[in-house]
């Protein structure tokens, strides 16, 4: 199938930048940092994908474009918005393969939870450096992040998909009771339950809980103790950040995780970890902004992720990848 081209323009009517365009996708209502001051370059164009504002009266048609004045210009380039109808929607990744056909693209920022995956498959889709869709799956579902630290030999919490009933009722017979389960696919990982016998399981699964693959649902051990959180900026020199504070141990736990999971170029590495009475154990791993760094503001590690995902574009002049 032929992708739709309306209000893209035609790209020889374009203004052509010397260096391949940077790929912006912004969801909607998400805080904005600065993007055309963190990322300037010499005739580099942003291209911003975002969908309608909540205040917007009258939303662009799908794939308009509004061209910002000179105020918006980022040094020798511009940024360009492409509004999408619904940004939920396969309508931003067709957005982006739209404009890759019609000029160079060097890189891709995306920062939001929900869009790790789409970012992901864009980058492997269109050869675009930093992190891929294999590596953001492991990001957005806890269980496979377990099963990572686990083939590493990491201590880490017990965790499971759950896709039926049935998993919640084996689980609970081969790790016991308290059982708690998580929505995996939601920023922060909130409790969906938490179990604490066979009465419990069967009021959670009576109306269907568990039943639906498609809520990605996992189960995961009770782990008594003290919890703590480590979060490294994006960049090679960063430094670790503990909260409530460092501890005994802590940080080669830490670190001992981050090795064993996938790389997160331009993102940066969330942890949160147990201190039990054997020793540390891996809870979540994480990598989006908005998860929040409980130790630096979310506006400084939202800019430091911008600029290191940003920086990753290694295409010369004239050399972008196109699709």
């Amino acid at each position: 199938m032929t992708p739709h081209r309306e209000g893209l323009g035609d790209p020889s009517a374009r203004s052509r930048p010397d260096q391949p365009a940077i790929i912006i996708l912004a969801r909607p209502g998400a805080p904005a940092p600065p993007y055309a001051r963190l990322l300037p370059g010499p005739g580099r164009e942003l291209v911003v994908v975002s969908g309608p504002s909540p205040a917007t009266a009258a939303a662009p048609a799908a794939g308009a474009v509004t061209r910002r004045g000179a105020d918006g210009r980022a040094h020798d380039g511009h940024v360009r918005r492409v509004t999408v109808r619904h940004y939920a929607s396969p309508e931003t990744e067709s957005a982006v393969l739209r404009y890759a056909e019609q000029a160079p693209v060097g890189g891709l920022v995306a920062l939001d939870f929900d869009d790790l995956i789409r970012a992901g498959a864009l980058r492997d889709h269109l050869g675009l450096p930093g992190m891929g869709r294999e590596a953001a799956l492991v990001y957005t579902d806890p269980a496979l992040a377990a099963g990572h630290l686990e083939r590493a030999g990491v201590p880490c919490v017990r965790r499971a998909p759950v896709q039926a009933p049935g998993d919640l009722y084996w689980l609970a017979h081969r790790w016991g009771y308290p059982l708690r389960v998580r929505s995996a696919r939601v920023p922060g990982r909130p409790v969906a339950g938490v179990l604490h016998g066979e009465a419990d399981l069967r009021r959670f699964t009576r109306d269907g809980a568990g039943a639906d693959p498609a809520a990605f649902l996992v189960a995961e051990a009770w782990t008594a103790g003290d919890h703590y959180r480590a979060c490294r900026p994006p960049g090679p020199d960063a430094d670790w950040h503990w909260s409530p504070g460092p501890a005994p141990g802590l940080a080669e736990a830490a670190k001992a995780a981050a090795a064993a999971l996938p790389a997160a170029p331009g993102y940066s590495r969330h942890l949160e970890l147990v201190r039990t009475g054997g020793g540390w154990l891996v809870d979540l791993a994480g990598c989006a902004v908005e998860r929040g760094c409980p130790v630096e503001p979310a506006p400084a590690e939202a800019g430091a992720a911008v600029l290191a995902q940003g920086a990753m574009d290694a295409c010369p002049a004239g050399a972008g990848r196109s699709a």
